[in-house]
């Protein structure tokens, strides 16, 4: 058996290259706790579905969680650069 997020078009005769992952991204700022920001870090990496719910209700300042939909037969990103802008105005990067 297999979870997936559902579609008109699902068909249970057919396999499919999509599957759920979930996404750890570690020392992430509890600022970036939420979900419209979470989607924008994971989706060059896939389709963002859920966060958990320690990350929901932010308990775990040390990691966020989020499941992904991921194409199987695409080139697997393994990391993601995030860019903020700082107080001073300047761009500040971490992966």
């Amino acid at each position: 058996m297999k979870i997936q997020k559902w579609t008109t078009k699902f068909k249970p005769e057919e396999e499919t290259t999509l599957t759920s992952v979930w996404i750890n991204l570690p020392d992430l700022p509890w600022h970036f706790y939420k979900w419209d920001a979470l989607c924008r870090i994971v989706s060059p990496i896939g389709t963002p579905i859920v966060m958990d719910k320690v990350t929901l209700s932010k308990t775990r300042p040390t990691m966020a969680k989020v499941r992904v939909e991921i194409d199987l037969t695409k080139t697997r990103v393994h990391e993601v650069a995030v860019e903020i802008r700082n107080s001073t105005g300047d761009m500040e990067v971490f992966i």
